[in-house]
């Protein structure tokens, strides 16, 4: 009827909440034509601007997470303001999906959670460890953070391109 709706979903990714709508009966075609957006977040602690520490990663760690030299990324460290922890509050890391007309479709002929996770990624998804990383390289939060936060249901990271 035009109405908009917003609800909350318990799902690994913003596109695990289609699976986790066809789990709850809701039938593919109504998924894909009814669902226009999913957005996925977690809360990461919030580096102490105070007291953080810029180190330079290593070799190793710029090629796992695909990272230039030039990247900078910071560690915490403890002081007054932040009660000696290195952390001050928190910040939210997100995926957001849109349902574009070629995810519609494929949702409308059931795809594999992954062969849809996959055409997001091709359509422009920005993963929640690919937001992670990029406020890491802020100086935002720390990977270790980012990579706690997102592995606790055991996804898998997908490195920053460039």
């Amino acid at each position: 009827t035009g109405h908009l709706v917003l609800g909350t979903l318990h799902t690994g990714s913003a596109v695990g909440a289609v699976s986790r709508l066809v789990e709850m009966g809701v039938p593919s075609f109504f998924v894909g034509t009814g669902l226009v957006g999913v957005v996925s977040q977690r809360l990461v602690r919030r580096l102490c601007k105070m007291c953080r520490q810029a180190y330079q990663p290593p070799p190793e760690m710029q090629s796992q997470y695909g990272l230039r030299p030039d990247h900078v990324l910071y560690s915490p460290v403890g002081c007054t303001d932040c009660a000696d922890v290195g952390f001050r509050g928190r910040i939210g890391i997100q995926e957001v999906l849109p349902v574009s007309a070629e995810l519609r479709d494929a949702i409308c002929k059931n795809m594999s959670e992954p062969e849809l996770a996959r055409l997001a990624v091709q359509n422009g998804l920005v993963t929640m460890f690919r937001d992670g990383l990029g406020k890491a390289i802020m100086g935002l939060t720390t990977i270790e953070e980012v990579y706690s936060a997102v592995l606790s249901d055991g996804a898998q990271p997908q490195p920053r391109r460039g």
